[in-house]
């Protein structure tokens, strides 16, 4: 993999010699009155001339850029944001956000691209591998490792670990997105939560198998353990709305799927794994995820489940959380978005499933995230973009994505970084990440940053998720297995045919067996339909992107 980056520095070098390919910026949407470069020598150059490769500011010039970003309902307005304005400061770059609800913001940049009206820069632009192929296809992105000797931080991190080049190289031997990398365990383990306070109410022991879960919510739902004399209780919640796979996601590793790694991710689920031969799966007409369906569907039927949970988000499952209702949440790495109540719930040990299976499946890789962040074709200051993206790879960069402002939001008491009071004890009652988010971006993730134990001092590093950590760490899937597959051009189009079918009939018919909207009975007509479409063609193709990968 080093012979990789080594490749792909020397095609950068060999790119910057050539017309048309990157010395000089290109057509789109920036500032016109900005300066274009200087004499022909200096176009001909390896460095235009409105660029510095090295120090501050990054223009020599201001120049101002068109930004699209999906805005985390934790952080503040990117254009009225500290942490924006002080990178302005440093770099002397400008950018114009438009900010789009993460809602919303999907839809969004589908129509952005379609309409090929671009911005010049992508932030936590949630861009899956399949459609990053496509948009490269079409001449939207542009080839960023053609800029790489303006990334300095992010080449000396791909030099240290192979699998970040293996993680963002797509077939054709080009980078068109950037990453988040992550290296604490606080932020990659995805947990299930039970409530405590519940159980300790009722005398239960936390539950160590499903069938141990099933016994304890039937309590919940029968034993009033909120102790207000209702019958309000919710035992098993769901943040559901959007992602219908939530409902079973996080116990996929209790009946044995997703133990030698799940192809993409909880934001992209593809209903396929790897089995223990290396071969890719296809989870939805499993007899033993059958079995799965089963169980949560008599969860449903017994009134264990929110009958709300396909229609609610992680803002109204808070509010029942809040409001004391809920018994069981699978949901994020920590409990700081359920706010006052997160005190209440604890990681049970992970669950040991019908057939004997126990593990933790909802992990992501130290590559924890790629499609985060893209620098398109309307961009003329692909130079100086780069580098702008490529400081959020250094340590003071990832501090300001993190931390924000220096004397505001943290300070540094013997060379070690710590949040002000205002961040740690907030007095309008914020949880941290909440009251980081008017100083800090990192909200909701998605971004070009380089994480470490050092700078990742919010609820990643909180009592209770190392606490949580520590239950379920002889369980948990090794972060190496995670995979992040690449489609070539030509798989991405045979993926564009069909992929979204295969994955939405096996979506909307699970659901109906869960909710007994289609009986179980006929689970095998269901896996005769399903065989009749392409899925042979979606698993041989993501062999294909997994083998390379393996590689």
């Amino acid at each position: 993999m080093k012979k990789l980056l080594s490749v792909l520095l020397a095609a950068a070098m060999a790119c910057s010699m050539l017309a048309g390919c990157g010395g000089t910026p290109a057509s789109g949407n920036s500032d016109t009155n900005a300066p274009q470069g200087g004499s022909e020598a200096e176009k001909q150059s390896d460095t235009p001339s409105y660029v510095n490769k090295e120090g501050f500011p990054i223009v020599n010039e201001p120049i101002t850029l068109k930004g699209m970003v999906a805005l985390n309902g934790n952080v503040k307005d990117w254009n009225e944001h500290p942490a924006l304005k002080r990178m302005e400061e440093l770099t002397g770059i400008h950018i114009e956000w438009e900010c789009v609800p993460d809602s919303g913001f999907k839809e969004k940049r589908n129509l952005a691209f379609g309409a090929d009206d671009l911005p010049d820069i992508v932030m936590r632009a949630k861009i899956s591998s399949q459609d990053e192929m496509k948009y490269a296809a079409n001449g939207q992105l542009a080839a960023l490792d053609e800029y790489m000797e303006y990334a300095p931080n992010l080449s000396a991190l791909m030099e240290q670990d192979e699998a970040i080049a293996r993680g963002i190289t797509m077939p054709d031997g080009h980078i068109y997105s950037l990453p988040q990398l992550n290296a604490t365990e606080g932020n990659l383990i995805h947990h299930y939560w039970i409530n405590k306070t519940w159980l300790d109410n009722l005398n239960l022991e936390e539950p160590t198998t499903i069938d141990e879960l099933y016994d304890v919510l039937v309590a919940f739902r029968d034993n009033d353990p909120n102790q207000n004399g209702k019958k309000d209780e919710i035992p098993y919640c769901v943040v559901g709305k959007d992602y219908s796979h939530r409902m079973f996601y996080d116990l996929l590793g209790s009946w044995g799927f997703g133990v030698n790694g799940i192809m993409d991710s909880d934001y992209n689920f593809s209903w396929l794994d790897i089995d223990p031969d290396g071969k890719v799966r296809l989870i939805g007409r499993e007899d033993k995820f059958k079995n799965m369906v089963e169980f949560m569907h008599k969860l449903w039927e017994e009134g264990l489940t929110d009958k709300e949970s396909y229609a609610q988000d992680q803002t109204q499952v808070a509010a029942k959380v809040n409001a004391d209702q809920v018994g069981f949440v699978a949901r994020a790495q920590n409990t700081q978005w359920m706010g006052a109540a997160s005190e209440n719930y604890v990681q049970c040990p992970v669950l040991e499933g019908p057939f004997g299976d126990r593990a933790l499946v909802n992990i992501e890789g130290n590559v924890q995230m790629t499609g985060v962040a893209v620098i398109t074709s309307a961009n003329k200051y692909p130079e100086a973009t780069m580098r702008w993206l490529d400081y959020f790879y250094s340590e003071e960069g990832t501090v300001l994505c993190r931390l924000g402002i220096e004397g505001e939001s943290y300070e540094v008491v013997d060379g070690k970084y710590q949040l002000t009071d205002i961040i740690a004890n907030n007095p309008d009652g914020k949880t941290t990440d909440q009251a980081l988010g008017d100083y800090a971006i990192f909200g909701g993730g998605y971004l070009p940053q380089n994480i470490t134990e050092k700078v990742a001092l919010g609820a990643a590093v909180a009592p209770q998720t190392k606490a949580a950590n520590d239950v379920v760490r002889d369980y948990v899937v090794p972060f190496s297995k995670v995979p992040r597959v690449k489609y070539s051009e030509e798989e991405s189009i045979k993926l564009g045919t069909y992929a979204q079918d295969i994955v939405s009939y096996m979506n909307e018919n699970v659901v109906k067996f869960i909710t007994g909207e289609r009986d179980l009975s006929e689970w095998d007509a269901y896996v005769e339909e399903l065989n009749k479409m392409p899925v042979e063609d979606y698993i041989q193709i993501n062999q294909a992107a997994y083998d390379r990968w393996v590689k």
